[in-house]
């Protein structure tokens, strides 16, 4: 599985068992119908897992424009000798 994939896959997972949870736990605390909380959970899930991947994208992208390294000894960051 390449690594983009396998990114993808752990998020829809996380996120599906994050609804799973939280779903009905909103139900209880605020006394409303489980499917108007399952609901709720699903979008404000959705909302979650796009602006992750958007976020991660730019982050990466960002990484690899300014050709960061870490130096594994001294364990920060240390630009690269050229």
């Amino acid at each position: 599985m390449s690594p983009r994939t396998r990114r993808a896959f752990q998020a829809i997972l996380y996120e599906n068992f994050a609804i799973a949870f939280v779903g009905p736990v909103l139900s209880i605390a605020f006394d409303k119908p489980a499917a108007s909380s399952l609901r709720l959970a699903f979008v404000l899930s959705s909302i979650a897992l796009a602006w992750n991947y958007i976020f991660n994208a730019l982050f990466e992208r960002w990484e690899a424009f300014i050709d960061w390294v870490v130096d594994p000894r001294r364990g920060d960051g240390a630009a690269p000798a050229r």
